[in-house]
């Protein structure tokens, strides 16, 4: 199953202790919002992380990160 939130579904979900791992594309770039994903504590473990520059298709620089949890 896949949790596709807003910020409150991700908390929710993350302190139900119902998530044990993370698919999370991070933008690099600083953008004005109210609105972001939890921070995670130290029982996440990045796993995998697949860089990417900015090209014609995409604006910024991103990564696509993979989080397990500790068990």
């Amino acid at each position: 199953s896949f949790i596709i939130g807003g910020g409150q579904i991700y908390k929710i979900a993350l302190e139900a202790n119902l998530v044990d791992k993370i698919y999370l594309t991070k933008v690099h770039h600083s953008f004005n919002g109210d609105t972001f994903f939890p921070k995670l504590g130290p029982e996440w473990k990045e796993v995998s992380k697949i860089n990417y520059k900015a090209d014609n298709n995409h604006a910024y620089d991103y990564s696509f990160l993979t989080f397990e949890k500790n068990k």
